[in-house]
């Protein structure tokens, strides 16, 4: 029995206990918390991953993750509008500075 299993089965017999079902003999709940059994033994720290969900869920998903990450950067410098200063209002600024520095 995995880690994870053994988890459930306990909390749903919490859950029995608590409702007064203490001997977890009910047909409708036991039959909820049943486990397939394995065949062998799993080692609950692996976890097992289909070839076909990575390939075809997972890579998908990841490659619009980044594109998304990508496109976003584009359309956000695309769209940002450039500072133009102009020279009088720098001269004046830098002006206005300098002479708070020596008050």
């Amino acid at each position: 029995m995995t880690s994870l299993e053994s988890i459930l089965l306990t909390l749903s017999l919490s859950f029995l206990c608590a409702n007064g079902d203490e001997g977890g003999s009910s047909s409708s709940s036991s039959s909820y918390f049943q486990f397939p059994s394995t065949g062998g033994s799993l080692d609950p720290d692996k976890i097992m991953l289909d070839p076909a969900i990575r390939d075809w869920v997972l890579v998908p998903i990841l490659v619009v993750m980044f594109l998304q990450g990508v496109i976003r950067t584009y359309v956000s410098i695309l769209l940002k509008d450039p500072r133009k200063t102009e020279l009088k209002t720098l001269q004046s600024t830098a002006q206005l500075q300098r002479s708070k520095r020596l008050r």
